[in-house]
């Protein structure tokens, strides 16, 4: 039964397209690996050592078999085994530097990929490839991933909710990061506990009234100013693409210059400390989750700022 009456919620209701309206819409991007061994039925998944420990733990929860493979220093994947038709591998393409042709390389090798373009919202899935999205790493919503995939569960997927989540994101629009990070955090936290489910409701609606093309156009233009000006020094061989989730600026003494930036409310994450933890210090993954500064391209900054963000940095490491 509709209600009628009573006090007003959120006001705004988007009536827009989302931009992967066609992909299955999750709670989390790393539950689409849930979904795949449900419909695919593997028994193993190859996931690449250089990867967030989220989907580790994910697989070890649902008891697929797990087995890792290295990178080469441009992020590809060093893998030369045959797969069997119950494995697949999953492939990072890590700040969207992989191109359409090696994607089908890879598919064209290994047949079960599953392509994780966490850090490549804005590129379109090829066909017949498993590919996974993150809204959270884009916008300032709570939940939400999308999955590209050519079987759908036979069942309806319980729907997430956000109404609880939202808290530090509206305080971070009114007042600093630092006021709500502890909150942040323990959102994040409480996330790793929740199960394959459908979107929110409210976060799909944010995504409707997103104006996805500016969007895109100002984060590929902040890449290209940090390109530009940080290019020169930086020990990664990016491609001349331009990226739209973060500008990774590898250098020899990342720890320090990310305290130093964070003393200049320029908060640098590390995006995988796991790997520090779990391979040994003299590995490429080891040096690569150390000494890149994964730096903010995103659509709340302008040429203004990222002009600020290169002299800081430049610098502080003078």
């Amino acid at each position: 039964m509709k209600e009628i009456g009573g006090y007003f919620e959120f006001e705004l209701k988007f009536h827009g397209r989302e931009y992967h309206e066609a992909a299955v819409p999750l709670n989390l991007s790393r539950n689409a690996v849930c979904y795949l061994t449900e419909t695919k039925q593997y028994r193993k998944l190859y996931i690449p050592y250089f990867l967030c420990d989220c989907i580790k733990n994910l697989l070890k929860k649902i008891h697929i078999e797990i087995d890792f493979y290295h990178i080469t220093e441009t992020g590809r994947p060093i893998f030369s085994k045959e797969l069997q038709e119950d494995e697949a591998i999953w492939i990072v393409n890590y700040y969207g530097q992989l191109g359409e042709e090696e994607i089908l390389h890879y598919k064209e090798l290994w047949g079960n990929i599953i392509l994780d373009n966490t850090h490549d919202f804005f590129t379109r899935p090829l066909s017949g490839i498993d590919t996974v999205y993150n809204a959270r790493k884009y916008f300032g919503v709570a939940d939400g991933g999308y999955l590209y995939t050519d079987i759908r569960l036979d069942r309806t997927l319980e729907t997430a909710y956000s109404y609880h989540r939202i808290g530090y994101m509206v305080g971070r629009y009114e007042k600093t990061a630092d006021a709500f990070y502890s909150e942040f955090a323990h959102r994040e936290k409480e996330l790793n506990d929740e199960g394959l489910k459908e979107m929110s409701p409210f976060s799909r609606n944010i995504l409707r009234g997103v104006d996805y093309s500016w969007v895109r156009q100002v984060r590929e233009s902040n890449f290209s100013y940090l390109s530009k000006r940080l290019g020169q020094y930086n020990l990664w061989p990016l491609q001349e693409r331009p990226g739209t989730y973060m500008y990774p600026f590898r250098c020899q003494n990342a720890p320090a210059l990310r305290q130093k930036l964070i003393a200049q409310k320029i908060y640098i994450p590390v995006l995988w400390p796991n790997v520090l933890e779990d391979l040994p210090s003299d590995s490429l993954e080891y040096h690569m989750a150390n000494d890149i500064l994964p730096l903010p391209i995103d659509q709340r900054y302008d040429e203004k700022d990222m002009k600020y963000l290169c002299d800081t940095l430049l610098e502080i490491n003078s």
